[in-house]
C-alpha cells in the first residue's frame, strides 16, 4: 500500500487552471480570487465604506474594515479566561484557546491508512479521501 504523502501522483491531484495565463490552483477559490486581475477595473464589484472612501472587492473585508468607524465600548471583545488575549471575531478566540489545552486531552482523529493524525474530523475526511482514492489507484493498478 503506497504511503499517503510520499508517493502522491501529482497528476491525481485536481488543479483549476487559468483560461488566460499558466497559473493553477488546488482550490477553485483561490482561482476565482485570481482572476479578479483579468478583470477591467470597471467590471470588479467593490463594497463601499459609507463613512469613509474605502473600498473592498469582498464584503467581509469591508465588514471587519467598519469596525474603526466604532467607538471602543460599541465593540464586542471575546476575552480569553487563561490570559489577556481579546479577539473581536468569536472564532479567533476559539483557535486561541488550542493553546491553553492540555495536549493530552486535546481530541485527535487518526487515518487508518497511515500514522497521520488530525485535530478536527472534517480534516481527516479529507485527508482519508485522498488516501482512499489514492488506495484505489494502487490496487487497480495490480489487477492489470
Amino acid at each position: 500500500m503506497p504511503d499517503c504523502k510520499k508517493n502522491q501522483d501529482a497528476s491525481s491531484i485536481r488543479t483549476y487552471d487559468c483560461s488566460f495565463c499558466s497559473y493553477k490552483a488546488k482550490d477553485k477559490r483561490y482561482l476565482t480570487r485570481h482572476m479578479l486581475i483579468h478583470q477591467d477595473a470597471s467590471e470588479i464589484t467593490t463594497y463601499q465604506c459609507a463613512l469613509c472612501p474605502y473600498k473592498a472587492k469582498w464584503k467581509s473585508h469591508l465588514k471587519s474594515h467598519m469596525l474603526i468607524h466604532k467607538d471602543a465600548s460599541e465593540i464586542t471583545t471575546y476575552d480569553c479566561s487563561f490570559c489577556s488575549y481579546k479577539a473581536k471575531h468569536k472564532h479567533h478566540l476559539t483557535k486561541h484557546m488550542l493553546i491553553h489545552r492540555d495536549a493530552s486531552k486535546v481530541t485527535t482523529y487518526g487515518c487508518k491508512y497511515c500514522s497521520s493524525k488530525v485535530k478536527r474530523k472534517m480534516n481527516l475526511n479529507r485527508h482519508m479521501y485522498k488516501n482512499e482514492y489514492q488506495l484505489l489507484m494502487h490496487v487497480l493498478s495490480l489487477t492489470f
